[in-house]
């Protein structure tokens, strides 16, 4: 084996170390906000290059002292691998390529933040990028976490009018069918969002509307590279993206709700969503119902509602399966866990859920 500590650092290794020390850049929010829109088009004109992992390195965050202390070598090793062997990991960084080996000897700090920096580091040098970010919109609820991780780290929320976001939950596999589910949905990520983001400083949380982005691509834009503190020439970069982005933006890409949504669906979602959508400043309809409390029987009528449309549309059983396939991967994975050597501090913490 090489030694690679003793080794002078390379053109690729030292870009790698730089890009791992910048403060990272997330993209918080409820899905359906937005999120993806964002993130493209900062990946695109800032280079910064986002990583998804799907909320893996928080759930491995909260079981570290499974792996004992990492200044010992098999347990950094341990870990490193089990962060590669994930299944999603070669969905989430397709093409990452990782050699623990190579990997250990040039982490900085054995530290876990230093080894999560590390892993987006080297996605964002893959993808030519400048600097490095994390979007998923479940961090929304574990963004304390990211900052604990990361103090230096950037918070961008991007916010949506919830009933939009609704519209378009209806339509995906895993989402709400209801306007019910669909309000607590949003309410839970953004209300999370809010709480965690207004607790921090101008220099390290945006909150950004969803609505103002598309109107005004522009502006926002300015807004996004003063807080991101991007380094090059921001004139330039502001007219790239007034000449190549912004005329292919849709500009009324908002407000489907006041034709799309049904009365009764409305109603539903404003009573459980209402008093936020009036916090955002978004008016509502009825407001004479926003934080009216559900009844049981409205309860009962949305879940059993919900399951009966996810099964006509055959997504309930493509859940049961999906479920199912899950519990067998992590099954084999305990199973195979068993054969390696018993860690020096074993704990039984509680399995966090995230939405893909």
């Amino acid at each position: 084996m090489e030694d690679y500590q003793t080794m002078p650092l390379s053109t690729k290794e030292a870009k790698i170390r730089q890009i791992k020390n910048t403060p990272p850049v997330f993209i918080i929010g409820s899905q359906r906000s937005g999120t993806s829109f964002l993130y493209r088009l900062i990946q695109r004109h800032l280079r910064i290059g986002f990583g998804r992992d799907n909320g893996n390195f928080v759930r491995l965050m909260k079981l570290l002292p499974y792996y004992g202390d990492l200044n010992d070598t098999a347990n950094l090793r341990r870990l490193i691998s089990d962060i590669i062997d994930i299944p999603e990991f070669g969905k989430r960084f397709p093409g990452l390529e990782i050699d623990i080996d190579h990997f250990i000897a040039n982490l900085e700090s054995r530290s876990y933040p230093e080894i999560v920096r590390r892993f987006y580091a080297e996605w964002a040098y893959l993808k030519g990028a400048h600097r490095w970010g994390g979007k998923t919109p479940d961090y929304s609820l574990y963004a304390r976490d990211l900052h604990v991780l990361f103090p230096d780290a950037r918070f961008i929320h991007i916010i949506r009018d919830g009933r939009d976001v609704a519209l378009s939950l209806f339509k995906l596999s895993w989402g709400p069918k209801v306007p019910l589910l669909a309000a607590r949905h949003w309410r839970e990520r953004v209300e999370s969002a809010l709480n965690f983001g207004r607790t921090l400083d101008r220099r390290s949380y945006l909150e950004l509307y969803y609505e103002d982005l598309v109107q005004y691509p522009a502006q926002q834009f300015r807004r996004l590279i003063h807080f991101i503190e991007y380094e090059g020439d921001r004139e330039r970069i502001v007219r790239d993206f007034e000449n190549a982005t912004a005329p292919k933006v849709k500009r009324d890409n908002y407000n489907k709700w006041v034709l799309e949504i049904s009365p009764r669906q409305l109603r539903i979602f404003e009573q459980e969503g209402g008093q936020l959508l009036e916090t955002l400043e978004y008016a509502l309809i009825h407001p004479e119902l926003a934080g009216r409390p559900v009844s049981i029987w409205r309860e009962m009528q949305q879940h059993v509602l919900n399951l009966a449309i996810k099964l006509y549309r055959g997504e309930g059983l493509r859940g049961i399966y999906l479920r199912g396939q899950r519990f067998l991967r992590e099954t084999t994975r305990k199973l195979a866990s068993l054969s390696r050597p018993e860690p020096t501090q074993t704990v039984h913490p509680k399995e966090s859920s995230y939405v893909a």
